[in-house]
């Protein structure tokens, strides 16, 4: 996700990222991009998300990602 932020952002568009406050420290680990909205749990996450965007894009990841690293 950072890289897509990144290249969004070098690209002149607006980013927008939303984070329950329980993982800040655990994902957010240097310069961040665009604006950061700290919400409090990830049903206020998801509804910010809604509010703020146009449409979705879903990328392949999730467990894929972790298995790597249990191996």
């Amino acid at each position: 996700m950072g890289l897509i932020s990144h290249t969004v952002y070098d690209g002149g568009c607006d980013v927008i990222g939303v984070i329950p406050q329980a993982l800040m420290p655990l994902e957010i680990s240097g310069q961040t991009v665009g604006e950061v909205k700290v919400v409090s749990d990830m049903h206020e996450r998801k509804a910010e998300m809604a509010r703020q965007s146009d449409a979705f894009i879903a990328l392949p990841g999730g467990l894929g990602r972790w298995r790597r690293s249990w191996r």
